[in-house]
């Protein structure tokens, strides 16, 4: 989850009314019956039809509990390219007891956008979810259909906390989209610096860089990705530099305190010069 969104009816225009000849009845009796690769060809079917397929909003909600996650994650989306006709349904789902209904409801709200305004105060709720990948979903959720970061980024804060890695990856993507917005979860983003994942200690400075505009436990935290064995972390490190060196020069903070932050990054990536891995000295 994670930049914010607009309401996919209205991004895409115009749906058909039938995919493939197959009329949006027939795609449902195939979600209902098939097979997990049918499911996810019916549900696929189910949103490019949008609107014209809301008579299957019943059974869109029911596989955000599907055993799959490739077809309750398309199910999230299908549920969005119905319109606002399906926030009512989606709000309400909010309050089941199944967490991936939860989330699942969240991130389709999410996907809508501004246009899901009507479920603000549901979702507002939801960030003391006691399922916190739920609570995390729906702070992401309210940042993309709000643009506004003061509540949301505190959860995405105790998101980078989870032992999941993939929650703590969606939540730096949501936080470094969020930029200044985010300062309440500086002191979580430099933690982060000491992940045990060795690409999202990269991630985290890299956002904790966006986030602050400047940190030097950013670079502190780049420089020493720099001298990992592993030649695709100093290279993702080295990359991560580049592109903080680049905004640098693109947007300086004032002549004096832009030549002087910019100085420390030019220092490491000549450092990295002669890399014993040719693709790191080449970023």
């Amino acid at each position: 989850m994670t930049t914010q969104g607009t309401n996919p009816a209205t991004a895409q225009g115009a749906f058909p009314t039938s995919i493939q000849g197959r009329s949006p009845g027939d795609w449902i009796r195939m979600l209902e019956q098939g097979n997990t690769l049918n499911r996810t060809q019916a549900i696929n079917a189910l949103g490019q039809m949008g609107p014209n397929a809301r008579q299957g909003m019943g059974q869109l909600l029911s596989a955000l509990r599907d055993p799959n996650q490739q077809v309750r994650t398309q199910a999230t989306q299908a549920l969005a390219n119905l319109g606002t006709q399906a926030v009512p349904a989606l709000t309400s789902s909010l309050s089941s007891l199944d967490p991936s209904t939860r989330m699942g409801a969240a991130l389709a709200l999410g996907h809508m956008g501004s246009s899901a305004q009507a479920a603000v105060p549901a979702l507002k709720n939801m960030l003391n979810d006691s399922n916190l990948q739920v609570a995390a979903h729906s702070a992401q959720s309210l940042w993309r259909i709000t643009g506004q970061a003061d509540q949301a980024a505190p959860v995405l804060a105790r998101a980078l906390q989870s032992p999941d890695l993939s929650m703590r990856q969606s939540a730096l993507t949501t936080l470094g989209a969020m930029g200044p917005a985010a300062k309440a979860a500086t002191p979580a983003l430099e933690q982060a610096l000491s992940d045990a994942d060795p690409m999202m200690r990269i991630r985290a400075a890299t956002t904790l860089w966006r986030v602050s505009g400047q940190s030097q436990a950013s670079l502190q935290a780049l420089n020493l990705a720099m001298t990992n064995p592993n030649p695709a972390i100093r290279g993702a490190a080295t990359a991560a530099l580049t592109h903080i060196g680049h905004g640098l020069e693109t947007n300086p903070s004032g002549t004096a305190t832009g030549a002087q932050a910019l100085a420390p990054v030019v220092t490491s990536l000549t450092g990295r010069l002669n890399d014993s891995d040719p693709a790191v000295r080449r970023e």
